[in-house]
C-alpha cells in the first residue's frame, strides 16, 4: 500500500480554521467595541441635552422667583399704602370734631 502523507494538508486546514477563528473573534470584538462606543455617545448626547434643559429650567425658575419677590414687595407696599390712606381718612373725618363739639355745646346752652 502506498503511503500518502495527509499531515501537511491537515495542518494547513487547521491553520486556516484558526486564522478564520481569530479573524471572526477580532471582527466580533471590533463590532462590540463600535456598538458600545455608539451607545455611549448616544447616552452622553442625551445626558448633555437633559443637562441643558435642566439649566434652562433653573434659569427660568430664578427669573420667576425674582418676579414673585417683586410681587410680594408690591403687595406689601400696597397694603402699607392702604393702611395709610385709611388712617388719613380717619384723621380727615375727625379733623373738625373739636370744632363741632364746641359748636354743639354752645348751641345747646
Amino acid at each position: 500500500m502506498a503511503y500518502i502523507n495527509l499531515l501537511p494538508w491537515r495542518d494547513a486546514a487547521r491553520k486556516e480554521r484558526q486564522k478564520s477563528y481569530v479573524l471572526a473573534l477580532a471582527l466580533t470584538a471590533l463590532a462590540s467595541f463600535l456598538v458600545f462606543f455608539i451607545v455611549n455617545q448616544v447616552y452622553n448626547a442625551r445626558l448633555d441635552g437633559q443637562a441643558k434643559r435642566n439649566q434652562y429650567l433653573e434659569s427660568e425658575i430664578r427669573i420667576l422667583d425674582q418676579r414673585i419677590a417683586e410681587i410680594r414687595n408690591l403687595t406689601e407696599t400696597k397694603r402699607s399704602l392702604q393702611q395709610r390712606m385709611t388712617l388719613i381718612e380717619q384723621l380727615q373725618g375727625s379733623r373738625n370734631l373739636g370744632t363741632q363739639i364746641m359748636y354743639n355745646s354752645q348751641s345747646c346752652s
